[in-house]
C-alpha cells in the first residue's frame, strides 16, 4: 500500500468548504452496504484467472474491517459475480472480439458456473446474511444486469461503499450507475 500524506493546506480547504475533514464520518451503518465486486477465483487465483487481480487481499481486508466496525445489523455486504455463459458470447461480443479466441477460452474456463474460477475467493468470508448476486454486465446496476438494487432497497440500504477486483472496470461501472 502506498503511504499517503495530505498537506495541511488541502485539509484546511476541505474543512473550509465542507465544514469538516471527513465528509462521510457520519454514515449510518444500518443503512450502508459494502458492495464487493468480482471477488471470484477467476479474478483472484493466478492459476485459475483469466485476468488476475494483483492485490487480492485488499478487498478481503476491507470486508473484514467492515464487519468489525459496523453495527451488528449492518455487518452485511453484497457480492456480485459475473458468469461466463454461451449467451455472453453474443451480448458481450465487443469484449470477446477484443480478447480474441485465447482470451475467450480463458474466460470460459475461469468463469463458467461449474468451474472453480466461478467460486468466491476463499479469503472473502461469507456470512449467512450476505447477499450474493450474479451480474450480467460490468455494472451490477445496469437494467437487466442483476437484482442487487431491489435487494438493497428491500433491506432499507441506501448508501453504498464499493470495493472489488478491478476498480476501473466493474467497480467504477457499478458505482456510476446506482
Amino acid at each position: 500500500m502506498h503511504k499517503i500524506s495530505i498537506s495541511q493546506s488541502v485539509i484546511d480547504r476541505v474543512v473550509a468548504r465542507r465544514g469538516r475533514e471527513h465528509i462521510f464520518d457520519d454514515l449510518d451503518p444500518a443503512k450502508t452496504a459494502l458492495v464487493v465486486v468480482d471477488m471470484q477465483n477467476g479474478f483472484m487465483k493466478h492459476e485459475l484467472a483469466h485476468s488476475p487481480a494483483p492485490w487480492p487481499t485488499r478487498s478481503c481486508r476491507t470486508s473484514t474491517d467492515w464487519r468489525r466496525r459496523s453495527a451488528p445489523m449492518a455487518a452485511r455486504w453484497s457480492g456480485s459475480r459475473p458468469p461466463f455463459t454461451e449467451e455472453t458470447l453474443t451480448s458481450w461480443s465487443t469484449l470477446y472480439s477484443m480478447v480474441g479466441p485465447k482470451g475467450t477460452e480463458r474466460r470460459r474456463r475461469s468463469l463458467s458456473v461449474d468451474s472453480k474460477g466461478y467460486d468466491l475467493f476463499p479469503d472473502l468470508k461469507v456470512e449467512p446474511q450476505d447477499m450474493i448476486v450474479e451480474k450480467k454486465r460490468y455494472s451490477a446496476f445496469i437494467q437487466g444486469s442483476s437484482d442487487l438494487a431491489a435487494l438493497l432497497r428491500q433491506r432499507g440500504l441506501d448508501t453504498l461503499l464499493i470495493t472489488g477486483t478491478v476498480t476501473n472496470v466493474c467497480c467504477e461501472s457499478t458505482a456510476a450507475t446506482p
